[in-house]
């Protein structure tokens, strides 16, 4: 269910206008297998969404669309199964068939976006859905950019929908697999970053030592995966001083756990000063290796951090859940997001590399129709296409796409602000 601000009756009445008039003037693209899927309706009420519709199947696009019409909903989703009886109340008679995989990469859940504005959550979701995209989907699974189907959310983040053959067929388990090697669930980086030939680590030997080389950067999956995050690491870090590279160590430590950096402060020192030091930088750079980081537990704590960073974890970036789900309902690409009044947008993959969600996902408005609206908070955006600077209670005449966006974030309404209520502590929202 798509999140929602409660809205005051002349916003929902504003909102809904707008709703409308999109679904009515636009066509929006069907999904194959139409009358296959179920579909879904949160509507306009005054509870924040209004009543959730769903079990709902039609025969052909047109019955969909004139139902789309109709009913005008804040949120539309659509299934990512395929049944025999898509409309049937019970998910047992639905008679499942397959089911597309989908990765849904949420703002919400990165560890790095707390803190961050909403422009810049986007820019940071949209950095690691391409990350999980060309590494994972087009990279260790072998899929073709045919079989995938990119979307933006409306909100803040982007689906990937995979829809090859041999993975509609994917029961819950074999998603969950997916799932763990996306997470690096079972990769030991400390051991298995190394090459490995009939069971052995093959080691180069310098005198009486001998060392481990880690696998080539071309090496498919987690082991090459490691080895150019190394590489990149050093190469990212060249004209770096040493007190700058240990602040970023400890960062890469820590993960942004005060609880964890206060230890770590001596340790990141240590290693910061071998990957700053020539002798270590020709072993990696050169011939591959690890084993000047002072002991091997500062080089096992440096690999281990990296690896945690290349990972998408379960509690974090990718919503495991939506994956493994195999009865999953999903933004229906070309309807409009009810919390936002962005278009839930297909892209192509160069499409995505370009893609500004505030300059590319607003409704179109052709006529230039402005809205005076009244600020509920303080806005600022600022953003590559996307400027906005105002102080709450403000009056502000907007284009009318920029109006149901703040309307629908609950940071502005379209009648006078509402009294502040004197028997309350602190703002109103």
């Amino acid at each position: 269910m798509g999140k929602t601000s409660l809205l005051a009756p002349r916003d929902l009445e504003f909102a809904r206008g707008i709703f409308s008039r999109y679904y009515s003037d636009t066509q929006i693209p069907h999904p194959l297998s139409l009358a296959r899927r179920e579909f879904a309706f949160a509507q306009f009420g005054s509870d924040g969404s209004g009543p959730f519709v769903r079990h709902r199947a039609y025969p052909d696009g047109g019955a969909f669309d004139k139902e789309l019409r109709r009913l005008v909903p804040r949120h539309l989703y659509y299934s990512s199964s395929l049944y025999e009886v898509p409309g049937h109340l019970s998910m047992k008679e639905k008679k499942w068939l397959g089911a597309e995989v989908i990765f849904d990469l949420d703002a919400d859940h990165l560890r790095d976006a707390e803190g961050r504005s909403y422009l810049a959550q986007l820019d940071l979701a949209k950095e690691r859905f391409q990350y999980l995209l060309e590494e994972f989907l087009l990279g260790d699974f072998g899929l073709d950019e045919d079989d995938i189907d990119v979307v933006f959310s409306g909100g803040r983040g982007y689906h990937a929908h995979v829809r090859a053959e041999p993975f509609l067929r994917l029961t819950s388990m074999e998603r969950r697999e997916l799932v763990d090697h996306i997470q690096g669930v079972g990769f030991q980086p400390e051991q298995d970053s190394f090459e490995t030939e009939t069971g052995a680590i093959p080691r180069i030997r310098d005198g009486a030592r001998t060392y481990r080389r880690l696998a080539t950067p071309d090496t498919p999956g987690w082991k090459g995966r490691m080895a150019r995050a190394v590489l990149k690491w050093l190469d990212d870090h060249q004209q770096v001083d040493e007190a700058t590279m240990a602040s970023e160590v400890l960062d890469l430590l820590s993960e942004g756990r005060p609880e964890v950096r206060r230890g770590m402060h001596r340790r990141a020192q240590t290693i910061a000063q071998h990957l700053a030091s020539e002798k270590t930088r020709e072993a990696i750079a050169g011939r591959q290796t690890l084993e000047s980081f002072g002991s091997d537990e500062n080089r096992d704590l440096f690999l281990s951090a990296l690896a945690r960073r290349l990972a998408i974890p379960i509690q974090g970036e990718t919503d495991a859940p939506v994956t493994t789900d195999v009865h999953r309902l999903i933004r229906m690409p070309g309807s409009l997001h009810g919390g936002t009044g962005l278009r839930v947008l297909p892209l192509t993959r160069a499409e995505l590399a370009l893609f500004d969600p505030l300059r590319d996902a607003l409704l179109p408005n052709p006529s230039g129709k402005t809205t005076d609206v009244h600020l509920l908070q303080e806005v600022d955006y600022a953003g590559p296409s996307f400027q906005l600077h105002a102080s709450l209670g403000a009056p502000v005449r907007l284009r009318e796409e920029l109006a149901l966006f703040l309307i629908l974030r609950g940071e502005a309404t379209v009648g006078p602000p509402p009294v502040p209520d004197s028997t309350k502590d602190g703002p109103v929202q």
